[in-house]
């Protein structure tokens, strides 16, 4: 019988263990305050075995009203498209907003507006047109790849929403 093979997972804590399971759940890492290490490189290989994008976010300081949400797709065969970093950027319009083909990130985000904006960058970066199979270097893939990674690559949920409203992710209400 195969098994799949886990990154330390068996050495986590219970706390530990919760919030891998939470953030398996989620699609993202959302770890309320820091932790060993060990559990975000659980998550991180769990990602990168399933080929999803590596979504985390994270506060400034630990009492910070602010926080980060990071987007990583080193985790899987795909880059953003054109279309995909300008959705990205728009998602943050309130934010200081990074986007490259392989990652983002929205720094400045309200505490109150960080899952939030976590789960619509998942959504988002895992929308049919907003990526493409390519690879670092960009060398042409050959054929025979191509269809590989196109077999194993994840679509997502058309039933969930990708975009939240700005003013939930800009905290501003009225």
């Amino acid at each position: 019988m195969y098994r799949m093979q886990t990154y330390g997972e068996d050495k986590l804590t219970s706390r530990e263990r919760t919030l891998l399971n939470e953030a398996r759940a989620n699609g993202y890492w959302g770890a309320p305050c820091r932790t060993d290490a060990t559990a975000m490189r659980a998550y991180n290989f769990w990602c990168w075995r399933l080929r999803i994008p590596l979504v985390w976010l994270e506060r400034r300081s630990p009492r910070s009203k602010y926080g980060r949400v990071h987007l990583d797709l080193f985790t899987t065969p795909t880059t953003l498209t054109f279309k995909g970093q300008d959705e990205l950027k728009r998602l943050g319009a309130a934010v200081r907003t990074t986007v490259s083909p392989h990652d983002a990130c929205w720094d400045g985000v309200p505490i109150a507006g960080l899952e939030t904006l976590a789960h619509a960058v998942l959504r988002c970066a895992t929308r049919t047109g907003n990526y493409r199979l390519g690879n670092v270097d960009n060398r042409p893939l050959s054929s025979a790849l191509v269809r590989k990674l196109a077999a194993h690559t994840r679509r997502p949920a058309a039933a969930l929403p990708c975009y939240p409203r700005r003013e939930a992710i800009a905290g501003v209400s009225g």
